[in-house]
């Protein structure tokens, strides 16, 4: 953890795509994605994809949905939370009479109506 309480679950030094699965299967993003230094990228909106590449190529969104999402899932999901899951049991051995767990952290506070 940084000094402002963030985790910084890795880092992506070579060039690469992401973002793919969060656009392709319209889902909001769990995690925040922050560049450390100063680095340049481009993005294509869903409607664009939709209007003028999947149009084009029939068969190519759901090929590259299934691609996004085993990538997201075997190359970032798992170390996210693995990561969390070892800081959660780290931050547990210290407390004596309180714990964390995952399922805590992950659910939104109720609204009290």
């Amino acid at each position: 953890m940084n000094k402002a309480g963030h985790l910084i679950a890795f880092r992506k030094k070579k060039p690469e795509y992401f973002g793919d699965y969060y656009t392709l299967a319209t889902k909001q993003a769990q995690y925040h994605y922050v560049a450390i230094t100063r680095c340049s990228a481009f993005a294509l909106s869903k409607s664009f994809l939709v209007n003028k590449i999947f149009k084009k190529f029939i068969g190519m969104e759901e090929e590259l949905t299934i691609e996004a999402f085993y990538r997201y899932r075997k190359y970032f999901k798992q170390k996210v939370n693995k990561k969390r899951t070892n800081l959660l049991a780290e931050i547990n051995a210290r407390m004596r009479y309180t714990s964390i767990t995952p399922s805590i952290i992950s659910k939104p506070p109720q609204s009290k109506l």
